[in-house]
């Protein structure tokens, strides 16, 4: 829940983070210094619309998804915040607002497409969230910064085994690295939208000089996926693979127009995020499924 804590020292921080002034945990109180120093923290968040929320308000309800994470947001184009849920204290966890131009659909070229197709261009919605991210100072305090669609399935859990298992915390210093994100389809070579993640210091980079992606692409005619990725090759971060790391259907098996393959296998043991599950009912089946197959490794 909602928690006001106090920054660590002047030193281990760059300048620029403003001082936060909610950092929102589900069971208990962090300091910011020891999210700072944590390898494995992590921001997570996501932007819905009206629709979704009660795929969200299952996910809060059952502690699920990005509401494992170290911390996160739920942003919405709604003027006003919307009802995610309540914590046993009575605490009220609500939508952030980021109103603006919404989301609309036109006619691109998207990833293997030799010809022209239907396709939601919502990165001027996303902008607006990694801005807000920036401006309340808790996204920056973490080793990782994590956007994911609502109906993407991720355990954090996973996750951080795939970062321990890579070394990827190792490889990032601070002070010498553009830091680092993550393709997550491996034959189109691409970072898909069902989970784009950042390192701290790709998180400064980006937000920092992503104008200047804007003002070279016609980016308010792009995917908001796109448009990161794009921005992010432009600007010279490190990419890694953490392509078997993601089940997501709309992924291309093969170098053609990407295709929706169904529903994602979620007993897959290795996989920290599944994607697409778009009912409330998809998605409780397959969270039901990680927590079986994590239950049933435990037993082993």
């Amino acid at each position: 829940m909602p928690n006001l804590t106090p920054m660590p020292s002047a030193a281990a921080v760059p300048t620029n983070i403003v001082t936060p002034v909610l950092l929102p945990q589900r069971s208990q109180s962090l300091s910011n210094s020891t999210i700072w120093e944590d390898p494995f923290s992590m921001f997570c968040f996501l932007v819905v619309v009206q629709s979704e929320m009660e795929l969200i308000r299952w996910q809060f309800k059952n502690g699920a998804g990005i509401f494992l994470c170290t911390s996160w947001r739920v942003y919405s184009g709604e003027k006003e915040p919307m009802l995610i849920g309540t914590y046993p204290d009575g605490t009220i966890a609500k939508t952030t607002s980021i109103p603006g131009p919404e989301a609309f659909f036109g006619k691109a070229y998207f990833w293997g497409c030799d010809h022209s197709t239907k396709y939601l261009m919502n990165a001027n919605v996303l902008q607006r969230a990694w801005d807000n991210a920036q401006a309340d100072g808790v996204a920056g305090l973490h080793s990782w910064i994590i956007k994911v669609d609502p109906d993407s399935a991720l355990s954090p859990v996973r996750l951080r085994k795939i970062f321990k298992t890579k070394q990827f915390h190792k490889q990032d210093n601070a002070s010498t690295t553009v830091g680092r994100y993550f393709k997550n389809c491996r034959v189109m070579s691409s970072m898909q939208g069902s989970i784009e993640i950042l390192s701290r210091q790709a998180f400064y980079l980006y937000n920092g000089k992503k104008a200047e992606c804007q003002r070279s692409m016609d980016w308010w005619h792009m995917g908001e996926d796109i448009f990161t990725f794009k921005c992010l090759e432009q600007l010279g971060v490190e990419a890694s693979d953490i392509g078997e790391g993601v089940l997501d259907t709309y992924c291309a098996r093969s170098m053609s127009c990407v295709q929706h393959h169904g529903l994602p296998n979620c007993s897959l043991p290795n996989v920290a995020l599944f994607h697409p599950l778009k009912s409330r009912d998809q998605f409780e089946k397959c969270w039901k499924e990680i927590q079986r197959v994590e239950q049933s490794s435990m037993e082993q």
